[in-house]
């Protein structure tokens, strides 16, 4: 895929088509893991700046994303670039990406009230 392919599908609306080709799952997502070796470089502080601050201790955990330091809607001729992607654990790139992290252990489901009355 092309440069310009990569920027005609971001017009488009449609940059999850970039997330689907061969290209990205085949070779250049996997190639950024196993560099990272399957590390969250966020976790580990290694990949940190000031508008992603971690504020969590050094931790291995296990990297399951690739994310786009430069942004595939801004930045589409770095899609591809090796240096403009890191290897991020699922709560970090959602932490980077804006979006609420929910744990979900401490909360208990309501039995619901068993009401008596016939009807």
């Amino acid at each position: 895929m092309k440069k310009s392919n990569v920027r005609e599908l971001v017009e488009a609306g449609e940059k999850n088509k970039f997330y689907k080709r061969a290209e990205w799952t085949d070779k250049l997502r996997p190639m950024i893991l196993e560099r990272d070796h399957y590390e969250c470089q966020r976790c580990l502080h290694k990949w940190d700046s000031a508008e992603y601050p971690n504020t969590r201790p050094k931790k291995l955990t296990r990297a399951r994303t690739v994310h786009h330091v430069y942004p595939l809607e801004k930045y589409p001729e770095y899609a591809k670039e090796p240096w403009n992607m890191v290897s991020l654990c699922n709560r970090c790139h959602n932490e980077v990406e804006g979006r609420k992290w929910f744990s979900f252990k401490g909360i208990k489901k309501k039995k619901p009230e068993i009401n008596e009355e016939l009807w």
